[in-house]
C-alpha cells in the first residue's frame, strides 16, 4: 500500500467523522430551537388555560369549560389537544378536556408533575403524526393540596420536515465538500508531499 493510499484514506476518514459530528450537532441545534418556539407556544396556552380555569365558577359544571376548550383549540390548526387534571398525591382526577386528537396521558406523569410543580415538555407520537405536549402547572386547585395540570399538545410535523431537509442538505454539501477536498489533494499531492518526500529520499541516499 503507497503512501498516497494510506494518506487518502486517513484524510476520507477523518473527514467523514468530523462532518457527521458536525452535522449532529447542527440538527440537534435546529431540533432545540424548533422546540423552543413550539414551547412558547405551548406556554402561552397553557398558562391562558390555568388562568381561566382559576377564576371558573365551578356551580356551572363542566360543560361551558368543555366548550371553551374546544372553542380555543379549533382557533388556531396547531393545537391538537387541550386537557386539565386536578392532582395530589397518588390521586389523578380528570376535570375537562377537548381535541383534535384523542391522547390518554399517563397518570403517573401528570402526578409527578403536579407534585413537584414544574412543567415538563415531552415529544409524542400521536395518531396524526409527531407532536409536543407540555405539562403545565402554576398554582393550586380548588380544594388545599390539590394542584392544577394542564396537559397541552401542538402538532410538530413541519419540524420533522425542516429536520428532514436540514439533513438531506447537510448530507449533499458534506459530500460536495469532500469531493473537492479529495479532488485538491489528489492534484496538490505531488507538490505538497510527492516533491518533498522525494528530496528527502535522494538525500538520504546521497548521504
Amino acid at each position: 500500500m503507497t503512501v498516497r493510499f494510506r494518506l487518502m484514506i486517513v484524510t476520507i476518514l477523518g473527514l467523514a467523522v468530523t462532518m457527521a459530528l458536525w452535522g449532529w450537532i447542527q440538527t440537534h441545534a435546529l431540533d432545540r430551537i424548533l422546540i423552543e418556539q413550539q414551547l412558547k407556544k405551548l406556554y402561552d396556552v397553557a398558562g391562558t388555560v390555568n388562568t381561566y380555569y382559576q377564576h371558573f365558577p365551578t356551580v356551572r359544571g363542566l360543560s361551558p369549560l368543555d366548550a371553551t376548550l374546544k372553542d380555543h383549540v379549533q382557533s388556531d390548526g396547531r393545537l391538537a389537544r387541550i386537557d386539565i387534571f386536578s392532582t395530589t398525591v397518588n390521586d389523578v382526577d380528570y376535570v375537562a378536556g377537548a381535541g383534535r386528537i384523542f391522547y390518554e396521558w399517563s397518570e403517573s406523569l401528570v402526578e409527578s408533575v403536579g407534585l413537584r410543580g414544574k412543567p415538563f415538555h415531552v415529544k409524542l407520537q400521536t395518531e396524526e403524526g409527531p407532536a409536543l405536549g407540555l405539562l403545565y402547572t402554576s398554582g393550586w386547585g380548588e380544594k388545599p393540596g390539590r394542584r392544577v395540570v394542564v396537559c397541552a399538545i401542538v402538532f410538530s410535523r413541519s419540524n420533522e420536515e425542516i429536520l428532514l431537509r436540514a439533513q438531506h442538505l447537510l448530507v449533499l454539501s458534506s459530500g460536495g465538500l469532500l469531493l473537492v477536498i479529495l479532488l485538491i489533494m489528489a492534484f496538490s499531492y505531488g507538490w505538497l508531499i510527492g516533491r518533498p518526500l522525494k528530496i528527502i529520499i535522494e538525500t538520504i541516499d546521497e548521504f
